[in-house]
């Protein structure tokens, strides 16, 4: 499945609401996609968040509905939350009925009430009116209650801007903006100035929706996130270093998620975040630290922000690593281009963060039915000023406690992509009466060949040959093959990713995968497919950088 179809589920998934065929399918893709594992992290990261944030005893049954009649004529629900990524594919995403919306909504309703109605009685909000608050709650706090601590602080600015087209007006109700992130809450309206029941706006195939400085320049290409409720919905984009003012282009031909409508709309909305940049605090750290696989580890710096507190890191590559990355691109494929290189060094890290009781309060990976604190998930970018490419920058956002701590970062190991030392030799004319398989024992995963046959290209319609692959064991992500023929020839060999997939079984994790050969008129009468890479973790690294507090 496509990423835009998995999207549509990953919700569902997290609150473990998907039926078993759809948890293969999920898990299938995410093994092999990192965007779509990074928005299923960050749902992950809501539901913790979600029950972080209203911590009250069980409530009665009719507590819900003694409240909400006070309230109307307020809706008794929230509306789910739709995320997408500037990744997303040119493809729409749908929403469900109510029946379909996540047990996330319907558990956290009551207690979610509850804490409005009392903070309401107290007068704490800076919303315009209660209505409009109980109304994007859920969906401000969905993902870090940071935002609502910067709009209860002022750092929440009315707009209203609207274009009409089509008796369809877009309106920008709000924006809420400091140097690690931007908000903007948006409402479609029909010729009434009733709220239209389908708020989805894509941010991909024809519509463009982007930050810019005063000048033009691109600060952010597209929404990372992607937030939907009943009466408003949100976009979310992340900033770094951002200057005192922007500009928020919307300019949009469709809308709808189950029926696409045609609409043009253009607005260009300027956003001063002068008074939120003056609230902000970045605190240089610049500890650096080598590891034995030769990863540069700079902790640059701690950004206090009215929304989070980012935490600035980069990696790089010592230059005996780079020549081995460059040995190791070579080796299977010829090829040296910087693209085939920063492949072999895929790398991601693993951390936690302790308090001054020596409490783990945010770590990269918990165990199941393990008490989760502040997850923090990085994102990465590569270096674009073109001081050095291999440079990958590091942002994680956590939303700091109420009272002053002490914590410390913790750097517990990486994990790296090395070349595998694993290949199957096999006659393909042998195949049809006996399928070919060995095991890696490093991998604890046996693979076996099962054909080998003419095909056709699904994307370029050419003829090619087919090796249809089946795996068991631990294997966590689809591997990458290179072909060789008994004189040292290397084939090109891509991954059919329609016809494979990945499951669970009792037994382990069950892998069918269809290769595709180019090149190759006649199979010879020999050949031999060998494993490219492996993931191999190193967790003995135990580098700790006290977090300065908020100056």
């Amino acid at each position: 499945m496509r990423c835009y179809e998995i999207r549509q589920k990953l919700e569902r998934y997290v609150e473990k609401e998907t039926s078993v065929s759809e948890n293969i399918e999920i898990e299938t893709h995410l093994l092999d996609c990192a965007a779509c594992r990074v928005m299923r992290d960050k749902l992950a990261a809501e539901a913790i968040v979600l029950k972080q944030a209203v911590p009250y005893s069980p409530l009665t049954d009719d507590f819900t509905a003694g409240i909400m009649n006070q309230l109307e004529p307020y809706p008794a629900t929230e509306s789910p939350v739709e995320m997408e990524t500037n990744s997303a594919p040119s493809r729409h995403a749908c929403s469900r009925t109510p029946v379909q919306r996540s047990k996330r909504w319907a558990r956290m309703t009551a207690a979610s009430i509850a804490a409005l109605f009392v903070a309401f009685s107290l007068g704490m909000f800076v919303s315009p009116t209660f209505a409009a608050y109980i109304s994007t709650f859920v969906s401000r706090i969905g993902g870090e209650l940071g935002l609502k601590k910067a709009a209860e602080q002022g750092f929440n600015t009315p707009v209203n801007m609207a274009a009409t087209d089509q008796g369809v007006t877009l309106r920008v109700k709000e924006i809420i903006a400091d140097p690690t992130r931007l908000v903007a809450t948006y409402v479609l309206e029909d010729e009434t100035g009733q709220i239209l029941p389908d708020l989805f706006i894509p941010h991909y195939n024809g519509n463009n929706i982007y930050l810019t400085d005063k000048q033009g320049n691109i600060l952010n290409s597209g929404p990372q996130i992607f937030r939907r409720g009943d009466q408003y919905a949100d976009f979310l984009f992340s900033l770094n270093n951002p200057p005192n003012e922007l500009v928020l282009h919307f300019d949009i031909s469709h809308f709808g998620s189950n029926e696409p409508r045609k609409a043009v709309w253009k607005l260009d909305i300027p956003v001063n975040i002068q008074k939120s940049m003056a609230a902000t605090k970045s605190v240089p750290v610049n500890a650096i630290y080598e590891s034995p696989q030769g990863i540069v580890f700079t902790f640059d710096k701690v950004v206090y922000a009215p929304s989070a507190t980012r935490i600035d890191l980069t990696t790089s590559f010592t230059p005996e690593k780079k020549k081995q990355l460059r040995e190791m691109a070579a080796a299977p494929t010829g090829r040296t281009d910087a693209d085939s290189i920063r492949e072999f060094g895929t790398h991601r890290f693993f951390y936690h963060i302790v308090d001054q009781s020596g409490n783990v309060v945010a770590k990269s990976e918990y165990e199941p039915n393990e008490k989760q604190g502040r997850r923090i998930s990085f994102t990465q970018s590569r270096d674009v000023r073109g001081i050095d490419p291999d440079i990958i920058n590091w942002h994680g956002s956590y939303v700091p406690a109420d009272q002053p701590e002490e914590l410390t970062f913790v750097l517990d190991g990486v994990e790296l992509l090395e070349p595998a030392d694993f290949s199957i030799s096999y006659s393909p004319d042998s195949l049809k009466q006996q399928p070919v398989s060995k095991t890696y024992g490093e991998l604890e995963e046996t693979f076996t060949i099962t054909d080998m046959a003419k095909g056709m290209d699904p994307e370029t319609q050419e003829p090619v040959w087919t090796i249809e692959l089946k795996g068991l064991g631990k294997l966590d992500s689809f591997p990458y093959w290179n072909l060789y023929d008994k004189s040292g020839k290397r084939f090109d060999v891509q991954t059919d990713f329609g016809k494979t997939h990945m499951k669970n079984s009792p037994d382990g994790v069950v892998l069918v995968q269809t290769l595709i050969v180019k090149g190759m008129q006649q199979p010879p009468q020999k050949l031999t497919l060998a494993l490219q890479t492996v993931k191999t973790r190193y967790m003995d690294l135990n580098w700790q950088v006290p977090i300065p507090p908020n100056p």
